[in-house]
């Protein structure tokens, strides 16, 4: 509908950037900076329409246009925690200490920024500094769902459950695996961490639920088949045991824990 506007020649520059946007959202990085620059042409000094060139000019990675659209903005706008933001953003990535200290000073100067707590998200060195730190930006992040794609809230849930996962806050996890699974049910790293997970708090009955799921969705994966013996054995069920690891073996012959476990049993 919308290029049916452009192309009719009744357009103004609202409907170049809605245009720009549906073009950005398809990766289609060049059609969408020629419809915002239609729209800037249009529209005068528009600080929407600078922003939008600003970020897909930085997608391109054409760091030094971006830098002169920066320009422009910032005889705009006078905010200057998103012009830092920017020229942030706008460095290259082998700067990656300057980047991270860019976006730091900039949720200094404003803690609910976004687009800061997003882009500091992608630096590891960053985040595991300090877990208190990684676990305060994702769930400032995941506060602002409505900003993310559905894949970018199940990256950030994993990221905040393996967080918990591994400081032993295993309780803190399950909410974040779960939601991932109302999204993508069939998501084997999902359903083992939160099988794993439910181990760790000693509930064996919904931890063999989630290693079934895995189960369902790959048979052929010998530890996964000693996990569930493993369960098979604390329930005394030596039956199931016996079988899951006989499976374990035939996968894969040099298990050799899965043969010591099952020699025992043979006794």
């Amino acid at each position: 509908t919308i290029q049916k506007v452009v192309s009719s020649g009744h357009s103004d520059w609202f409907s170049f950037y809605v245009e720009g946007l549906i073009l950005n959202k398809v990766n289609k990085l060049e059609k969408a900076f020629y419809s915002f620059r239609k729209g800037l042409a249009l529209a005068g000094n528009n600080q929407l329409l600078i922003e939008s060139i600003i970020n897909v000019l930085i997608d391109q990675n054409q760091r030094k246009l971006a830098m002169s659209y920066l320009q422009k903005f910032k005889e705009l706008s006078i905010n200057s925690a998103k012009i830092l933001f920017y020229q942030g953003k706008i460095l290259s990535n082998k700067y990656e200490d300057q980047k991270i200290q860019v976006f730091k000073k900039v949720l200094e100067m404003n803690p609910a920024f976004f687009p800061a707590l997003f882009e500091i998200s992608k630096f590891e060195k960053a985040l595991k500094k300090s877990p208190e730190f990684e676990e305060k930006i994702y769930l400032k992040i995941l506060g602002n769902r409505d900003k993310l794609r559905v894949k970018e809230i199940a990256e950030f849930n994993n990221r905040l459950a393996l967080l918990y996962f591994n400081k032993g806050s295993y309780q803190l996890a399950l909410q974040p695996l779960k939601e991932i699974l109302n999204t993508y049910p069939k998501s084997y790293s999902t359903n083992e961490l939160l099988a794993k997970t439910y181990l760790k708090l000693n509930d064996l009955d919904k931890a063999l639920i989630y290693f079934d799921k895995c189960y369902s969705l790959n048979m052929n994966n010998p530890i996964l088949h000693f996990n569930i013996a493993s369960i098979y054995l604390t329930k005394d069920d030596r039956k199931m045991a016996v079988w899951h690891l006989k499976k374990a073996i035939k996968l894969n012959p040099s298990f050799n824990e899965a043969k010591r476990v099952l020699d025992k049993l043979e006794e």
